[in-house]
């Protein structure tokens, strides 16, 4: 069962210098490459090393569906999970396109998909079908959060094991910004109405509804903001526990992982 705990190597400063020193005997002015040099030395501080190694890279898309998406808090419907699933793995989706420009393989992981994508080539990690409606029920229990988490632990470390040398995270669930925004409001100590955003391009009256939703969840289960666990069981989903333990594993074996955003409501946040 997975089991939290703190990386095991912190940031090498040692090699952060070494890159800086590097990057100034280059022939240009010192800094002339901006942010870039910024993120050389953040890469190097994570691999322990100012000879970077990123040619072979994954990105790892955790796909699951959402019972608060009944609730009518999303104008899209839930089958576009799995069919958004299938269409990444082959090809048709704008994170497969940028994956097949930059050399990097994709990965489409079910945690929690309310569809059978068994024998479409998708990797069955399924915890279960679907979170529950977390404004009547804990999205899961706190053991589906752990196999979440687990979850994604594994296939970022298998990733790992194959090679891959710098990991991406996404997602794929309808309504997921809804439990995203309750994590965050939680988390962070935060109102609802202060990171609850659009999604997908929802009407004014269905803004106020989705705030209400999250607000309500918040009140009923009373997720613990020092227990992220308990927070991922009461309010979150599959996917975003799949994406933690991702997140974990390529922290614990001083892997650079790049993240997906996650977009509240603009001006707000």
């Amino acid at each position: 069962m997975f089991n939290p705990r703190p990386q095991d190597a912190p940031i090498d400063t040692q090699a952060q210098a070494q890159m800086k020193t590097k990057l100034d005997q280059l022939a240009k002015p010192v800094g002339g490459l901006g942010q870039l040099e910024t993120l050389a030395i953040k890469l190097a501080g994570i691999e322990g090393t100012a000879d970077l190694q990123t040619a072979k890279r994954c990105c790892l898309v955790f796909a699951g569906d959402h019972g608060v998406e009944k609730a009518g808090v999303s104008s899209t419907p839930r089958k576009v999970t799995w069919v958004q699933s299938l269409n990444t793995l082959a090809g048709h989706t704008t994170v497969a396109s940028l994956a097949k420009a930059n050399r990097c393989q994709v990965k489409v992981v079910d945690v929690g998909v309310d569809h059978d994508l068994s024998g479409t080539g998708v990797i069955d990690k399924k915890v279960n079908w679907g979170t529950q409606n977390m404004v009547t029920s804990p999205a899961m229990t706190r053991d589906e959060a752990l196999q979440a988490l687990q979850a994604g632990y594994d296939v970022a470390l298998d990733s790992i094991r194959e090679g891959n040398q710098l990991l991406l995270v996404g997602e794929l669930g309808i309504g997921n910004t809804t439990p995203a925004a309750a994590m965050i409001s939680v988390l962070l100590q935060i109102p609802a109405a202060t990171v609850v955003g659009r999604g997908s391009v929802i009407s004014d009256q269905r803004l106020i509804h989705k705030t209400r939703v999250v607000e309500d969840a918040i009140i009923n289960w009373q997720p613990d903001p020092t227990d992220p666990i308990d927070v991922l069981s009461k309010v979150g989903g599959f996917e975003i526990g799949a994406k933690a333990g991702a997140m974990l594993c390529a922290a614990e074996h001083g892997v650079p992982l790049i993240l997906d955003a996650f977009y509240p409501t603009p001006g707000q946040f």
